[in-house]
């Protein structure tokens, strides 16, 4: 029998992690296609070991000009057309997932939404407009059916990690791909002399490497998971690492609130989000 075609949205960040956890349940079960950000490296490692094609597309960038990612959604929309025919789309969220998912809906595809682990007042604002269109709405928790109460839950929905060495040395920092330099300063005056793994994102990671020969810095890394579960406690924000850090590795969490976040969520969602994990919430 001929396998069905899985086209997965990676739209970056936490939004790959659901696409990943995906791609590792389903390959050798489908033709696996994997539509991801222009350029996003990070993910396009994370994914291509388990994909079968992988192409790229536009997205506006996080906290960018509505117009920024008006003209990326409409350039995303051609490059979108010359995608291959799914059977199943999956949408992870993001203005990434607009266009091919409509595209694909429009040449007869099922399309499946993914609402974000943080949303539990407030709708993604992506997940919400492709809802009226989905013929499954997934959910991370309950709670979420108050937002979707056609949804369905099958979370969390987490990648699967393979480790072979679990200790409890470092202090993991990260803010996800953006990252958040104020929090980062303010880790140097305190952890200095402690072993800390940091994940910088966007931030200059060079500004940090000489801070002590304890520490370990990076702008971004697929293999992030390797030193969480060597982490003696892990300090980040809402993503998606953090329900990694306190549910698959089960460390001790500190979530940072980033004002920078607001119009994206709300405080409320945060706050839940974090006493879900059961992790101390810094504001």
């Amino acid at each position: 029998m001929k396998k069905p075609t899985i086209m997965l949205i990676a739209s970056g960040g936490g939004h790959t992690a659901f696409a990943l956890a995906l791609a590792q349940k389903l390959k050798g079960r489908a033709r696996l296609i994997a539509v991801i950000p222009e350029g996003d490296e990070f993910t396009r490692k994370r994914l291509e070991p388990y994909v079968d094609e992988l192409y790229e597309t536009p997205k506006g960038k996080p906290l960018s000009s509505l117009l920024n990612i008006v003209v990326k959604v409409i350039q995303s929309f051609f490059a979108s057309l010359k995608l291959p025919k799914a059977d199943v789309v999956v949408a992870t969220g993001s203005n990434h997932s607009i266009a091919p998912s409509i595209v694909q809906k429009l040449r007869g595809a099922k399309l499946v939404v993914i609402e974000s682990q943080d949303r539990f007042y407030t709708r993604g604002k992506t997940v919400y407009l492709l809802s009226f269109i989905a013929d499954v709405i997934a959910l991370h928790w309950e709670e979420q059916k108050k937002l979707y109460p056609s949804g369905e839950v099958f979370g969390p929905i987490l990648p699967e990690y393979k480790v072979e060495e679990v200790d409890n040395k470092y202090i993991v920092v990260t803010a996800g791909t953006v990252g958040f330099k104020e929090l980062f300063d303010r880790v140097v005056e305190i952890f200095k002399d402690e072993y800390v793994v940091l994940q910088t994102g966007k931030v200059d990671p060079d500004q940090y490497r000489n801070v002590s020969d304890k520490w370990i810095v990076f702008d971004l890394s697929p293999e992030l998971y390797k030193y969480i579960a060597k982490a003696k406690i892990v300090i980040t924000h809402h993503g998606v690492t953090s329900m990694e850090a306190a549910l698959v590795f089960k460390k001790p969490l500190i979530t940072v609130f980033l004002s920078e976040f607001l119009n994206i969520t709300s405080y409320e969602d945060l706050k839940h989000y974090s006493e879900k994990l059961k992790a101390v919430f810094i504001n």
